[in-house]
């Protein structure tokens, strides 16, 4: 895209409003007019979401103790599963039902085993929940 003006938003990050103005022309097709006006939505949109920005950053919200404990259970359940063996479970599901004599549909078994892993974590977080 070599011939693309860069982003009007872009240009106006970056505090080059004439040149922002001059790609939404080129963009939009319409005259310096239109751009200009297009371009003051654009800094007022600018302007409500930099209001609206929160200044708290990700070790902030691991500081904080209400945080620190779901990140710790995600932190342990991603490593449990990686290291459990798990994905080698779900990749030959099919074999392993077929030769374990299932009479499930292999395909359906591994679709099982693969909704068991998401639901059983949620389950759990459910019935946390409810005892806190």
């Amino acid at each position: 895209m070599p011939l693309m003006p860069e982003s009007p938003r872009h240009l106006l990050l970056r505090g080059d409003r004439d040149a922002a103005r001059a790609s939404l022309a080129w963009l939009k097709g319409g005259g310096k007019e239109e751009a200009a006006s297009q371009l003051k939505i654009m800094e007022e949109k600018e302007e409500g979401l930099d209001k609206n920005k929160s200044s708290v950053g990700a070790l902030r919200l691991l500081r904080q103790g209400r945080y620190r404990r779901p990140f710790l259970m995600t932190l342990a359940l991603m490593f449990l599963q990686q290291f459990s063996g798990i994905n080698a479970v779900v990749f030959y599901a099919q074999t392993i039902f077929s030769h374990a004599g299932s009479a499930m549909d292999p395909g359906a078994s591994s679709t099982l085993v693969s909704l068991g892993q998401v639901l059983i974590p949620q389950s759990l977080r459910q019935c946390n929940s409810r005892h806190t």
